[in-house]
This record gives C-alpha cells, structure tokens and sequence, in this order.
C-alpha cells in the first residue's frame, strides 16, 4: 500500500532491539535483518518517540552521522514508533531505496494507524502471556494449567480417552538454595524445566508414533514442583514418560557459575478415569503419589 521495498518490526527488548518480523517487496523473509536498517532512525524514533519521514535519507541532514546510509543505498523512509501507555516499545520501519520521496503524509497518517492497532495487539499478547506463563521456566503458571486440566478431563469423559497427570518435585532442592544461593537454584529450576519439556514431549511422540501425538500441557505447581498432563494416555505410558524423565534428570550434570549440580525427581502418577474421575481427585492421587 505504502510502496515500501522492505518493512520491519522492531520490539525494545531491553537495550538491545529485536527484529521481529522482516520482509521485503516479495514477501520473504529479509537476510540479517540487523545490518539491513539505518540505527540512526531507529535510535532516533524510539529515543524521541517522534516519527520520521525522509525523502532522501543521503541528503537529508538530520542523518548526515549515518554510516550506513550510503551503503545501503537507502532513499525513502518511513519510521513510526510503537507506543504503548505512553512507553516507546518499538518501532515499524519501512524504505524504498530506489525511489526517492517515495512516501508522504498520506502514507505516515496510515502507518501512524496501523502501529497503534499493532501496539495494542502487542501488549495484549504480553499481558496475556505474563498471566498464563512463568517466566523462570516459560512453562504455564498453575492457574492457567488448571483451566487446562478442566478442559482435559471433560474432554476424555466425553470421548471416553485416558488422560495422565504427573507431579514431580525437585527432590532437596531448598538445601540446594542454601548452600549455593537462589540465583544458582533459579537457573537450576529453569534448566530442569527444560529438560523435562524437551523429554516430555519426545517420549509422547515416541508412544504415539502411529498416531498424531496429542499436545502435553506443562506447568510450574510451585517453587520446585512441575505439573505434566498427558491426554491420550494411559498408566503404562504415563509411568514410561516418568521414568524417562527420572533417568534423564539423574543422568545429568548441571553446570552453573562454576558449580557442579546433579539432583533427581520425585513424581506422582495418576491417570483418569482408574485412579480419579474428575479434576480435583485427579490431583489429589497424583499429589498423594508424589508424597508417597
């Protein structure tokens, strides 16, 4: 619409932006996005919070500093900040480096729109994601995970399906905390969580290899506790997925801040509808087993 060559959107991750879509004129994906954008609009958009529009950016003296400019043979751009309550959160930013004044007032007043749709569907998605994510382990938060296993369990009464649950528990992990502090246990607890997604869901497409494997549901239950829900399967499978994981995390060394760490789990097994037939006395079984 605009007649940009290349578009790209540009998040304020910390110091460092992040390029989170690139693509040029045909679609594609732009190659190293990063050295394909003059810094000096970027930085000066999301500095200012003031839109830029440049007709041609090697005449143009508010960019006389650029060093890339020429390189990149850019002409025309367009660059719009994202704003988010009154937050520069990042920017859109288009070029044209062929056709000079490319873009005018009409384009900036459509862009200028189109970023502040675009931010207000960015923070939604980060507001949602902090609600239904923790953000140590990037596993669901345990009330969100409970939503899932409501759904879950209604779904396997309805279409008469097995359906496991796993609680597992890092086993002494507050001596771990207190004897080499909680920064090293708060990495401890995201790599562990790693481990066990990576493992979870290989072990799942193992079983299923037949058969579409169904999607498992991982949460944080508490400080070192995990949650793990298995539709589709049954006691056998959800004990083999338990093993695996009791194996794998024993079987590993964990190297932080120059310490050597092993740890093993302890998990809880409880499947519906033999051990439980509803959400609250599926985890009591399975919490119930943990402790066992």
């Amino acid at each position: 619409i605009t007649g940009a060559r290349r578009g790209f959107l540009i998040l304020k991750e910390g110091r460092r932006p992040q390029f989170e879509v690139s693509r040029n004129i045909d679609r594609g994906d732009v190659e190293s996005p990063e050295s394909q954008v003059s810094r000096t609009v970027t930085r000066q958009v999301m500095a200012s919070g003031e839109a830029l529009l440049v007709a041609n950016a090697l005449e143009d003296g508010r960019l006389v500093e650029a060093r890339n400019i020429a390189d990149l043979h850019l002409r025309a751009i367009l660059c719009v900040p994202l704003m988010i309550k009154g937050r520069v959160a990042g920017c859109v930013y288009l070029d044209n480096p062929v056709q000079e004044g490319a873009f005018d007032e009409r384009h900036l007043s459509l862009v200028q729109y189109v970023a502040e749709q675009a931010a207000i569907a960015i923070e939604n998605a980060r507001l949602y994601s902090a609600a239904v994510v923790d953000s140590l382990t990037g596993m669901y938060a345990h009330r969100y995970f409970n939503i899932r296993l409501k759904k879950e369990v209604a779904r396997a009464k309805r279409y008469g399906r097995h359906l496991s649950l796993l609680i597992i528990d890092v086993d002494r992990f507050k001596m771990i905390n207190d004897v080499h502090g909680h920064q090293v246990g708060s990495e401890l607890l995201r790599r562990v969580a790693k481990l066990i997604l990576d493992n979870t869901r290989e072990m799942i497409n193992t079983l299923h290899q037949f058969t579409e494997a169904p999607d498992v549901t991982l949460g944080r239950y508490g400080g070192d506790e995990f949650e793990v829900l298995l539709p589709e399967t049954g006691e056998r499978g959800a004990r083999r997925v338990a093993l695996r994981l009791l194996r794998k995390v024993q079987e590993s060394v964990f190297r932080i801040r120059k310490k050597r760490i092993q740890v093993t789990l302890s998990i809880g097994v409880a499947t519906f509808p033999e051990d439980a037939g509803n959400q609250e006395a599926l985890f009591l079984r399975a919490d119930e087993a943990l402790y066992n």
